[in-house]
This record gives C-alpha cells, sequence and structure tokens, in this order.
C-alpha cells in the first residue's frame, strides 16, 4: 500500500508564485528556515571570529621574530 505524500511546499512557499515554485521543483533548490540560516550564519561569524583572532596572534608573532 502506498499512501500519498500531501504536498506541503506551496504551504511553506505562500509568498511564492506557481512559476517560481515548480523552477524550485525542478533545479531541487535546497530551502532554509530563517532559524536554521541564523543558526548556521551565527556559527559563520563566530568561526570568522576565531580566524580573525588566529590570524592577528600570527603576526604578531611574525613581527616578534623578524629582526
Amino acid at each position: 500500500m502506498t499512501e500519498r505524500v500531501k504536498d506541503n511546499l506551496k504551504d511553506h512557499l505562500a509568498p511564492y508564485s506557481k512559476e517560481e515554485i515548480q523552477k524550485i521543483r525542478e533545479n531541487k533548490m535546497q530551502l532554509v528556515t530563517v532559524p536554521e540560516f541564523q543558526s548556521v550564519h551565527r556559527s559563520l561569524l563566530e568561526e570568522q571570529g576565531k580566524l580573525k583572532k588566529a590570524t592577528q596572534a600570527l603576526r604578531k608573532a611574525c613581527d616578534e621574530i623578524k629582526p
């Protein structure tokens, strides 16, 4: 027995036109929610901050080593 699964994509993409939803389906675009995006973006910013601090520490160490 196969169950019919309701297609909820159009419910989640209410602001989009039918053509845009079809394009999303055809291109199999990955959709994310705002909280998912914010979480990943926050993580990215944290990692960039860590890299910036490490880069600054390395530059300082290099400057100290140079004669």
